[in-house]
Formats: structure tokens, C-alpha cells, sequence
């Protein structure tokens, strides 16, 4: 496992990093805003677990809620 800098830092300081990214995410649903959320968090992600655990985490858990969430939906698109 990969050195994490979050570990080293204040929790209130953590806090308010992930507030502020959420925060960014909901206020600006622009698709690039979003598109870099996604490639950074996945980024971040690989870079600390490594691929196999990333992979067989989004094929058995994200892929099926994913698949949930759709079904539930009706499968309609999101713009209209």
C-alpha cells in the first residue's frame, strides 16, 4: 500500500477538503467538472489500492448498484 498523505494531516483540515470537493461537484454539474471528479478520484484510487482490488471492487459492487439505479429510473435519459 502506497504512502497516503491524508493520514499526516488534521481531520477538520480533511473535513473541509472533501466538503469542498462535494460542494464543487453539486454546484457545477457541468460534464467536464465531472469527468475530473471521476478521473481524479479513480486516479487517487489506483494509486493507493492498485488495479485488481479497484477492478474487482467496481465490477462486484459499483457495476451491479449502478445497474440498480437504472432499472429503478426506468432507463430514461438523464437530459432531456
Amino acid at each position: 500500500m502506497n504512502r497516503d498523505i491524508f493520514l499526516e494531516i488534521h481531520p477538520g483540515v480533511q473535513l473541509f477538503y472533501f466538503g469542498l470537493v462535494i460542494l464543487v461537484s453539486i454546484m457545477l454539474p457541468h460534464p467536464a467538472v465531472i469527468g475530473c471528479s471521476f478521473v481524479g478520484a479513480l486516479g487517487y484510487c489506483l494509486w493507493l489500492r492498485g488495479w485488481k482490488r479497484v477492478l474487482r471492487f467496481q465490477v462486484f459492487c459499483m457495476l451491479p448498484m449502478t445497474a440498480l439505479v437504472v432499472a429503478l429510473n426506468g432507463g430514461a435519459p438523464v437530459c432531456r
